[in-house]
């Protein structure tokens, strides 16, 4: 079901970027606070509610441990945005993760926010169209009776 969530057409995109920005967010303050970045994960992975996520930060947190980079995990993964694993990439060999953490985190509610105005921005005419339709068959269902019943007069 993760899975299938992250797939679907538009909302999908929004449940990943939901998903990046809360890993991000998450790891930087957990960094920040002074929690190792193994400790760290670890900790993320299971305060993830998507198992494709959780996969992937628990991946992250076995690379690491074998002394490999994170970006590594995230560039192989196909719910990763390329931007997100080149970002983590430079914070890593500039020492400055955090601070690439939070930019990642950023950009990405940002997008998040963009996304859901826009959604609501092409849902609203939707709605008011169906109210609309909605509003003419009640007035038909009541008119309609009492047009009929007043020709047999």
């Amino acid at each position: 079901w993760d899975k299938i969530k992250l797939d679907l057409p538009v909302i999908g995109k929004m449940f990943r970027y939901l998903y990046i920005t809360r890993f991000a967010g998450n790891l930087v303050v957990l960094m920040e606070g002074g929690v190792p970045i193994v400790q760290s994960l670890v900790t993320i992975s299971e305060v993830v509610n998507n198992g494709v996520y959780r996969n992937i930060v628990l991946r992250c947190a076995e690379e690491v441990k074998t002394g490999g980079n994170i970006s590594t995990v995230l560039s192989y993964s196909d719910y990763i945005p390329p931007i997100m694993s080149k970002m983590v990439n430079i914070g890593e060999k500039t020492g400055k993760i955090t601070e690439s953490l939070e930019s990642v985190s950023v950009f990405y509610e940002q997008e998040m926010d963009d996304m859901v105005k826009n959604l609501s921005v092409l849902i609203e005419p939707i709605l008011i169209v169906g109210l609309g339709i909605g509003v003419a068959i009640l007035a038909f269902s009541v008119i309609l009776p009492i047009y009929t019943a007043v020709q047999y007069v």
